[in-house]
């Protein structure tokens, strides 16, 4: 029940439509913007959602981690510029959510 009313909650926030079934991370950032993780159940790509941006959608797929792996500092993700606690806390959510894009180039 929880659950649902965060999604219901975050959706609001960004604007986005969150299907019940998605994996949802939230960050606030010490400047107090904040990040929303969506992963869709069974689609390749996940969503990053950042206030500073308008919220503007920005796909994140297994790319992203690779590189989010490889680096330290600020860094960018599409057109968001993410620092290093983003970076850990984005890479964090695209390592929960392997097993729900797993399959999906596949089938595409």
């Amino acid at each position: 029940m929880a659950g649902i009313k965060i999604r219901e909650m975050l959706s609001e926030l960004c604007g986005q439509k969150i299907a019940a079934d998605s994996y949802v991370g939230f960050f606030i950032n010490d400047c107090g913007e904040y990040l929303v993780f969506v992963q869709p159940r069974g689609e390749d790509t996940a969503t990053l959602l950042h206030s500073d941006m308008d919220w503007k959608p920005c796909e994140v797929a297994d790319l992203a981690l690779k590189q989010l792996r490889s680096r330290s500092g600020p860094m960018t993700v599409g057109d968001i510029l993410i620092d290093a606690a983003e970076a850990s806390w984005l890479t964090g959510c695209l390592e929960a959510t392997a097993w729900m894009r797993e399959g999906t180039a596949q089938r595409g």
